[in-house]
């Protein structure tokens, strides 16, 4: 399967570079979660998030991309002033 690529403002984009295999929801990632350490409205509306994907959802809105599951796999780990936690969270029982 051929890559194929568009330039915008002189910058291959996102798919172009995703396809020859870089990692750039992971870029993604680490650039939004340094935009919400500084940023108390979205850090509050991150911490009000339900789970992983609604996170993802909420950085969709703001352009970036990544999944729950990225986000997730960060478990753990810091980026800037911002540390990455799942939280452990009993299912609901009926």
């Amino acid at each position: 399967m051929a890559c194929s690529f568009q330039y915008g403002y002189g910058l291959l984009t996102h798919s172009f570079w995703r396809c020859l295999g870089f990692p750039m929801a992971l870029d993604q990632l680490k650039a939004f979660l340094i935009q919400m350490q500084d940023d108390e409205g979205l850090k509050s509306t991150v911490l009000s998030a339900s789970t992983a994907d609604d996170v993802a959802k909420i950085a969709a809105k703001l352009g970036y991309e990544f999944s729950g599951d990225e986000l997730l796999r960060q478990s753990g780990k810091k980026v800037g002033r911002v540390t990455v936690s799942k939280q452990e969270t009993p299912g609901e029982y009926n």
